[in-house]
């Protein structure tokens, strides 16, 4: 249908993807848009027009996004979902020094809402740099390791 990439929210795991969408159709209730595979099966049909016109659609736990809306309110809708389905509460900011020097550690922004997909991207990147079989020391690795363990705790429900 199209070669744009959508922002794809899974709401309750928590992870962003980008998918295309792979069919419009017009129906009783306006045009109703489905996402290329995986998420087309899975997420179902969704309002196309909602898309278009506010920014966002939900279906199925799935939640897409037009791009500038994506970039203009990620935070905000990262933490509305982590006070529905998470209740220890959003990455707002750095609360302490722990949640601080974790954040630095794994090179993440200290003032911003966190997908779990980017604390384990971050930690993927950087243990790729610390493990002792690529030239990095074993307490380094320990050290992100525990940074990454503390960051998803704020997932678990």
């Amino acid at each position: 249908m199209t070669d744009e990439e959508y922002p794809v929210l899974t709401q309750f795991r928590g992870s962003l993807d980008y998918a295309k969408i792979a069919e419009v159709r017009n129906d009783k209730y306006g045009r109703s848009g489905r996402l290329a595979e995986p998420f087309g099966s899975r997420m179902g049909w969704f309002s196309y027009d909602d898309l278009l016109k506010h920014g966002r659609a939900e279906s199925q736990g799935f939640c897409v996004y037009t791009a500038n809306f994506w970039k203009s309110n990620r935070d905000a809708e990262i933490e509305r979902y982590m006070k529905q389905w998470f209740p220890k509460g959003p990455f707002q900011s750095a609360t302490d020094s722990k949640e601080a020097e974790y954040r630095r550690l794994l090179a993440l922004p200290s003032a911003s809402a966190l997908l779990k997909s980017e604390i384990e991207q971050a930690f993927k990147i950087a243990a790729r740099r610390a493990h002792p079989d690529a030239g990095g020391s074993g307490e380094e690795f320990k050290q992100l390791a525990a940074a990454k363990d503390a960051l998803m705790k704020r997932w678990q429900r």
